[in-house]
């Protein structure tokens, strides 16, 4: 993948990348707000809040795109879409109550607006709502199966609060980690969009690969955001991984690379539990190679996506897949 390709993706911007699928995504909005009318006053006001939370809405572009390669496709896939951004807003309901984040999307968090019980129970909400309304697709597929990848998410998750302040993780166990916490779904989004389109078996396993490889270069290229990042054009709190010990790849690095003495600094600035650490930090990443390192890893894993789309007929719905791997590149957002 040449820098060139990277650097006109970004001056795309996502926006115009997803126009092909731009009516099928106001329709997942649609369906969104129509299945979000809980009759709750107090829980309606919480859901009005966190429906601005959706952002890239890539999840259900990668179920409208991976669906369109293949057929036409309409209401059902839209409920789908639907059903993945559910999933996707409630993790990350449930994620800044895990990170202590104050905002998100540029706004107040739902546990900073309100509080950490209140933020876990609207997560339980959104993910019932989600297994609603993929159990009224008359092919149960989608209940079954992103059931199952919601269970895998939550295993990352754990996992990765678990491994906290492990500053002795394997590179191995990390990718483990954001595999399931983030790339599986977005496999979960490409394989429904293709299935419910009537692919075949090797075209529907080269999109869930396509989602892995895209999903785990997109974690990563994540982890180099909260380090190097600006908060007001990300638009979440940022230092969360350093301040709270989330170990990340370019940390890995550093401390697999770096003299003992260097390491043993690094190991006591990551367990200070500040996440104005990164400020600290962010120059002997940068210095070693290992922020480099990370970005190049991201780099691996978006070309492999990119031949994942081999097999899948060639028209503007797979080219716009491929921009989206490019794009994950070269996002600060």
């Amino acid at each position: 993948m040449t820098d060139d390709r990277v650097r006109a993706a970004a001056a795309s911007g996502l926006k115009k990348i997803l126009k092909p699928v731009a009516e099928d995504l106001r329709a997942v909005d649609r369906v969104f707000d129509e299945i979000l009318r809980p009759p709750t006053p107090q829980v309606r006001v919480m859901v009005d809040h966190v429906k601005r939370f959706k952002g890239k809405m890539l999840r259900p572009a990668l179920v409208m795109l991976s669906g369109r390669c293949f057929a036409d496709i309409g209401e059902e896939h839209h409920r789908l879409g639907a059903v993945v951004e559910l999933i996707h807003v409630a993790t990350l309901v449930h994620d800044d109550v895990l990170d202590s984040a104050d905002m998100r999307r540029g706004l107040a968090t739902v546990s900073s607006k309100w509080d950490n019980e209140s933020a876990v129970l609207l997560g339980d909400y959104l993910f019932a709502t989600a297994f609603a309304l993929s159990s009224n697709l008359e092919d149960r597929l989608a209940s079954r199966y992103l059931s199952w990848v919601t269970g895998v998410v939550c295993q990352g998750e754990i996992a990765q609060v678990v491994e906290r302040g492990n500053l002795d993780l394997t590179e191995e166990a990390y990718l483990d980690i954001i595999e399931k916490k983030t790339a599986y779904l977005f496999a979960g989004s490409a394989r429904v969009g293709a299935e419910y389109a009537g692919a075949d078996e090797p075209a529907v396993k080269a999109l869930t690969d396509y989602g892995m490889k895209m999903g785990t270069a997109f974690q990563i290229i994540d982890d180099c955001l909260d380090l190097e990042g600006e908060e007001a054009r990300v638009g979440k709190t940022l230092g969360t991984d350093a301040g709270q010990g989330k170990v990340t790849l370019p940390v890995l690095q550093y401390l697999r690379t770096a003299p003992k003495e260097e390491c043993r600094v690094m190991r006591e600035k990551l367990g200070s539990g500040d996440p104005d650490v990164r400020y600290e930090i962010r120059g002997r990443l940068v210095e070693s190679g290992a922020l480099e390192y990370a970005q190049e890893q991201a780099r691996r894993f978006a070309t492999e996506a990119l031949r994942c789309l081999d097999v899948v007929p060639e028209n503007r719905y797979r080219e716009t897949l491929a921009e989206i791997a490019r794009y994950t590149l070269s996002r600060q957002r």
